[in-house]
């Protein structure tokens, strides 16, 4: 049994939301426009206040070549000289949310919303920051704060109908998506997105098609969507067009796990062993899991190589013994080699882990 990737969509989490939005606080420094209210209100001197202004620059600089060590160091130094600049602990907010730090995302993102409870830019970051941490109602609380008015509500819009999806509520996320009108292609893209999947979780499948057809006529360079349009296809059986459209999300997106993975099962369903083999090797060079390998088990005993499916099963049983499937692939395997005694002590090992068709194998095979 190889083990295809289920309810993939899932993991596309904030993918959509990966172009982060820092605060800006002006073109250029001028000590002219550092205003004596802001100097008094925060309480310290006018050098703090410029060197925290310096330090929030040299840290949007480094935001702008992905450098987020050197950029979180600058926005401590720019908290450090001024412990009321809010846009500065908004932005530190977004940095821990790309280096998966959540704690420290959301305490800042509320640090800078008690210096400034109209900051939306901090609300958008609750609530995406809530979404990886699967408090999806928090997340909709968050992203209905921000102002109709601002640039982020559209994606504040689209995070709410995300939270519906994961939720399980998709008639809401559709009802969502209908509220606004998307200006720019990026936003309707991702809108025709989350109405595809939401529309295919409802068994309406000629307009989730239409959707991530939209989707991907909007933005045809992002893996994402071919890679949805690829589980539509894949979960409706036709498997030579889900292998197309893998191929176009693996090659837009280089090493896309997933994508091979899942590919690799298409591939199967086809007969084509080998090339679903190669797909696996790719993924256990990335990453020696026990799903690579008992995957790759599977696929090897469908070839006819019994000694390398059986290597690839042990390793994977030994990379997580609770996995019930690897033991029943490793059984097989060891099965189809004739060595029967121990595919039933494998088929044992599953069988434990309540995995059915090992109890059907040894009801079959090893009783008698």
């Amino acid at each position: 049994m190889i083990k295809k990737e289920k309810n993939i969509l899932l993991t596309l989490l904030t993918v959509l939301f990966c172009n982060f939005l820092f605060a800006q606080v002006g073109e250029k420094l001028d000590k002219e426009k550092l205003t004596l209210l802001s100097i008094k209100q925060s309480a310290i001197s006018p050098s703090s206040f410029q060197k925290a202004h310096l330090h929030f620059f040299e840290a949007q600089k480094a935001i702008e070549r992905n450098d987020w060590t050197s950029a979180k160091s600058h926005l401590d130094s720019s908290i450090y000289h001024n412990p009321n600049f809010s846009k500065a602990y908004s932005n530190r907010g977004f940095i821990f949310f790309r280096l998966k730090e959540y704690p420290l995302a959301i305490s800042d993102f509320n640090k800078a919303l008690s210096l400034n409870d109209k900051l939306d830019l901090s609300l958008y970051g609750l609530g995406i920051t809530s979404i990886e941490t699967n408090q999806y109602q928090k997340a909709m609380d968050n992203f209905n704060q921000v102002d109709p008015s601002h640039s982020l509500y559209g994606k504040a819009i689209l995070g709410i109908a995300e939270s519906y999806y994961l939720l399980d509520k998709y008639q809401n996320a559709l009802n969502t998506l209908d509220t606004i009108y998307f200006e720019s292609n990026i936003l309707k893209s991702e809108a025709f997105f989350w109405k595809s999947v939401s529309y295919f979780k409802i068994n309406n499948k000629e307009l989730a098609y239409q959707n991530i057809e939209s989707a991907i006529q909007n933005d045809s360079l992002n893996p994402t969507y071919h890679f949805a349009k690829a589980e539509f296809l894949l979960e409706d059986e036709k498997y030579s067009e889900a292998i197309d459209s893998y191929n176009t999300a693996i090659e837009l997106k280089e090493n896309y796990q997933p994508a091979l993975l899942n590919r690799s099962f298409a591939k199967m369903k086809v007969f084509e062993f080998s090339s679903a083999i190669k797909d696996l090797d790719k993924l256990v060079a990335l990453q020696e899991s026990d799903v690579f390998l008992s995957n790759r088990s599977v696929l090897l005993s469908k070839a006819n190589r019994y000694s390398e499916a059986i290597q690839d099963g042990k390793k994977a049983t030994e990379l997580n013994p609770d996995n019930g499937k690897a033991f029943l692939n490793l059984g097989n395997a060891y099965f189809l080699n004739k060595e029967k005694d121990k595919a039933c002590s494998s088929w044992e090992r599953s069988a434990k882990k309540g995995i059915e068709l090992a109890k059907m194998h040894i009801e079959q095979e090893c009783k008698k």
